[in-house]
């Protein structure tokens, strides 16, 4: 099986800008939920206001605001806590939080240090320093933040996961795994750590053991859809592409619009020949994610296979128009009356002019 299709996908994996996990924002929550919170953000701007030395009302105050991602008020609510009481860790950790998110490190780095000076036995704020630590690519105090967490509480199986991502993300896989496996002795039911040791196990090609942790993890999360993707890679590796295929379908079921999901189901359908499926999965794609070229490509191609040349033809004229530059007209293009005449030789063209332009990925 071709090595581009070990590609995985992992959550928990570094190297990506994400929320920060203390970040709690509603704007894509319920509007139940948005409610609740423009409640207590009242609720607390009125305790403060009628206290002004209420430091509790005024970090509560700031925790609203930063659920609205409303930053920049809730940094002057922390602040403004800590001035009330210097020995609040919580809006020192909570302002790190906001300022880890917002990419501004240095600061954030500072009031990670006042939360640890105030409070030095909590693994919750050693993880957060370590993952921010990585940022900077400061990888060894890191590490030594990740082993601290672990010496304050020795149940912190995240602080492995954390450190196996790392190791990963290195490319030191032995290592990976071994923390990992840690991970999974403090937690046996720790569905995070069972994917990604599978997911190291598949980028070293072992893809039995992968195949086995995944296999846990749907024992664990059954509705988890990046175990049913990274499992259907592992099978597909093994050549076992129906189970793959199903595989795949589940993901995109557990994750509606899961535009990876619904490529690979789509190309291994096209490699069994399941042509008229295989251009279903990739029209879909076209539908939620038009942006995707692949799409575009192996759908004219499903439509190629199936002799409709003519509807591919238009699939590929679709995506020129679409992704080029400069305004295309294929009939300025196309000047040989022989190619435009000839359905076939026109959708071979045309399957050559978008190769030639755009690089045709899974990624």
């Amino acid at each position: 099986m071709s090595s581009c299709f070990t590609s995985i996908q992992n959550p928990s994996s570094g190297g990506r800008k994400i929320k920060h996990k203390n970040i709690k924002s509603v704007n894509s929550k319920t509007d139940d939920l948005k409610k609740k919170v423009n409640e207590d953000e009242l609720k607390y701007s009125k305790l403060f206001e009628s206290d002004p030395t209420n430091s509790a009302a005024c970090f509560n105050w700031g925790e609203a605001l930063a659920s609205q991602e409303k930053f920049e008020e809730a940094i002057e609510k922390y602040k403004k806590a800590t001035e009330i009481n210097p020995n609040f860790w919580e809006a020192y950790y909570s302002w790190g939080n906001v300022l880890y998110y917002l990419g501004n490190y240095d600061e954030a780095f500072d009031k990670y240090q006042k939360t640890i000076d105030i409070n030095p036995n909590d693994s919750e704020i050693y993880k957060a320093w370590a993952e921010l630590l990585f940022r900077l690519d400061q990888d060894k105090e890191a590490f030594q933040k990740l082993q601290r967490a672990i010496e304050v509480n020795p149940q912190e199986s995240e602080a492995y996961l954390i450190w196996g991502d790392r190791l990963h993300a290195l490319e030191q896989y032995e290592e990976a795994v071994e923390k990992y496996q840690k991970a999974i002795d403090v937690n046996p039911t720790f569905s995070g750590a069972y994917l990604n040791l599978g997911n190291t196990l598949l980028t070293q090609e072992k893809y039995d053991e992968a195949i086995e942790k995944y296999e846990k993890v749907k024992e664990i999360d059954p509705e988890n859809p990046e175990v049913y993707f990274n499992l259907g890679i592992a099978l597909a590796n093994k050549d076992k592409i129906e189970e793959a295929v199903s595989m795949f379908e589940l993901a995109a079921e557990y994750k509606p619009k899961y535009t990876r999901a619904y490529l690979m189901w789509g190309y291994f359908l096209f490699t069994l020949r399941r042509y008229d499926e295989a251009a279903e999965r990739f029209q879909d794609i076209t539908q939620f994610n038009p942006e995707n070229i692949t799409a575009y490509y192996y759908l004219a191609e499903s439509l190629g296979k199936l002799g409709r040349y003519e509807d591919g033809s238009y699939v590929y004229i679709t995506a020129l128009q679409k992704f080029s530059k400069e305004k295309w007209d294929f009939q300025q293009v196309v000047q040989d009356e022989r190619i435009l005449k000839n359905p076939k030789h026109l959708f071979r063209y045309l399957r050559n002019t978008i190769k030639d332009r755009w690089p045709i990925s899974f990624d």
